[in-house]
């Protein structure tokens, strides 16, 4: 077998967008091309032969150019139902023809469905100098990354690992490691192109591409702005950026995945901006902060002015090239602080500062008189007056659904999308007031749960992302605990004391969503785990948050099922999609 180098190409793409999605692939096979013709580039990509890099910027044998892109890369992952309909099958097919002048010089591996024996299936095909070719090279092999483990005949060849792997925190490491287990236990070089970015809403991509060979592991550059990244044995493991080596790695890739997603959920949906009603609480404090790092992390890319000089409220600055957060932030995101008699100076001071240090456009309601009239109203229909001790989650909720329509009409009237701040830990307990806090377009917390948001709003305010800014403001947050600010002052009420420590909350909903265990099993597998997160509580306790936890996640299954859509950022979703619960259920 000759001499082969190897390419892996990560892509951005969106269903449906045909046109846009061919003008991706077309340039990056164009760069692909014209990064492999050029014998300079081969000595540090790598060109390797027995898996030894053999051929130099002055050798004589020119190389096999390998190209790999991700599975289905002729449609994308993210069709869902309509991944066999015949607009996709046909279109898919179309878009190969059209590329295949392209691979000239090159063999390249494309991705595509295809209808067989009334069944759809994903299926890589292998395009060299301009045509399709029947079967793969001698010493070549496509294996579905599934099914890696599986194969136990294919060693010393080169294997072209099919798949697409969404974005979890820490997945990176774990798909690495097993890739390279692989390539040393078969003696093989394997090739992994991933996807990149927000391709259909709720799935994110790090555009983490791999190629192993026994002795050495290069990976793509994660979480890019461009429509699409090039990975070759050049990108070994030491060029990576600091941040992949950091000790607060899950920090690190939750302030980059969570950005991308914002900013491609944001393009390919057309909208003008983010409405964000800011409490002066964690949650929508994080939503801020991300919405800012979006920024941030984007504007070091070619490719980020290149999609904001078609997005009208920000084609000036893109032109003029002044992509500086004082610039962009204030047409981007619009945050309302929306007050009542029971919200405190603290949180609107909080808001307020946290609106600043992110450079939002930042506004005050106050929709108190409309609480009361709501309540004057209701009163005088059913002929008494509402109280704090007959009806204290009914005043409760009118405060919380009362903040609706304002942030909603702020949204439409800026053409924004307007963000919920709910999180899993909040999901899982249904502690959220359904048309309330929960409404909105999209929920980029709905993956990650508090105890988790809380420590990275933390590591934000004390230290802040390798490349990125700290933000001092988060003290305001960072000082308080928790709380809805629903009830009178006098009450004190906070989230945990409603609920329970949130770092407990997140053990059973892990036990009893992920493990399923039910009632005493559960209660033994958080009480296990108390050392793992710094926290000890009698069984006695822990059963008694038990009994809480699973009567509100029964009774609020309806919720999730109305919630909008969210990141898949973590090992657990609890989306309608993800996570099927009865809506009715127990005694």
């Amino acid at each position: 077998m000759k001499p082969v180098l190897p390419i892996a190409v990560s892509v951005n793409l969106t269903p449906f967008a045909w046109n846009t999605n061919k003008r991706i692939l077309s340039e990056a096979l164009a760069a692909a091309e014209v990064f492999a013709s050029n014998p300079a580039n081969w000595s540090a990509a790598r060109v390797v032969n027995g898996w030894e890099t053999c051929v130099t910027a002055s050798g004589n044998e020119t190389p096999q150019i390998l190209v790999v892109f991700p599975e289905l890369c002729l449609a994308g992952p993210g069709y869902a139902d309509w991944l066999g309909s015949d607009e996709v099958l046909a279109r898919s097919r179309e878009l190969l023809e059209e590329l295949l002048p392209l691979t000239q010089g090159m063999t390249v591996f494309f991705g595509l469905p295809v209808r067989a024996g009334g069944q759809v299936h994903k299926e890589m095909v292998v395009a060299e100098n301009g045509r399709l070719k029947e079967s793969v090279s001698d010493g070549m092999t496509i294996i579905e990354l599934d099914r890696l483990e599986q194969v136990v005949d294919r060693t010393g060849e080169v294997i072209i690992c099919s798949g697409s792997v969404p974005f979890e925190l820490g997945g990176m490491a774990r798909l690495r490691e097993r890739l390279q287990e692989e390539s040393r236990r078969r003696n093989a070089l394997i090739i992994f192109a991933n996807y990149l970015g927000n391709e259909s809403g709720t799935m994110l991509y790090d555009g983490g591409s791999l190629i192993t060979t026994p002795k050495e592991t290069a990976q793509g550059r994660r979480f890019s702005y461009e429509d699409f990244t090039l990975t070759t044995l050049a990108d070994t493991l030491e060029t990576l950026p600091d941040w992949e080596r950091s000790a607060n790695l899950a920090y690190e890739e939750f302030a980059r995945a969570v950005p991308l997603g914002l900013f491609d959920y944001l393009r390919k949906c057309k909208g003008q901006g983010y409405t964000l009603s800011l409490s002066g609480g964690a949650d929508s404090a994080a939503c801020a902060v991300l919405c800012r790092l979006m920024v941030e992390f984007g504007r070091s890319y070619p490719g980020f002015r290149q999609k904001l000089t078609a997005m009208k409220p920000f084609a000036d600055c893109a032109c003029s090239g002044d992509l500086s957060p004082e610039a962009l932030m204030p047409r981007l995101l619009w945050t309302v602080y929306q007050g009542t008699r029971n919200s405190s100076e603290v949180t609107r001071i909080a808001a307020r500062e946290v609106a600043k240090a992110v450079a939002s456009t930042h506004y005050e309601f106050d929709v108190d008189p409309l609480v009361e009239a709501y309540k004057g109203m209701v009163s005088t229909q059913i002929g008494r007056p509402l109280t704090w001790q007959e009806d204290d989650l009914a005043l409760q909720n009118i405060q919380a659904r009362t903040r609706a329509p304002g942030v909603w009409l702020l949204a439409n009237a800026t053409k924004s999308v307007l963000l919920t701040t709910c999180n899993r830990s909040e999901e899982a307990a249904g502690y959220a007031t359904m048309d309330g806090d929960t409404s909105g377009g999209l929920a980029p917390l709905g993956g990650i749960d508090k105890a988790f948001l809380r420590r990275w709003l933390l590591w934000m305010e004390k230290e802040g992302p390798c490349d990125g800014p700290a933000f001092a403001a988060l003290s305001y947050i960072n000082d308080q605990q928790p709380t809805a600010e629903l009830r009178p002052g006098a009450a004190h009420q906070t989230d945990e004391a409603d609920l329970m420590p949130y770092v407990i909350l997140n053990l059973f909903e892990e036990a009893v969503v992920a493990k399923k265990l039910v009632r005493n099993p559960a209660i033994d597998w958080v009480q296990e785990r108390q050392s793992d997160v710094d926290a000890s509580y009698p069984r006695e306790q822990l059963a008694s948050w038990y009994d809480r936890f699973w009567r509100m996640w029964r009774a609020s299954q309806w919720k999730r099922e109305r919630s909008a859509p969210s990141f898949h950022v973590d090992t657990r979703d609890l989306s309608p999609s993800a996570c099927q619960f009865p809506i009715l259920s127990g005694d």
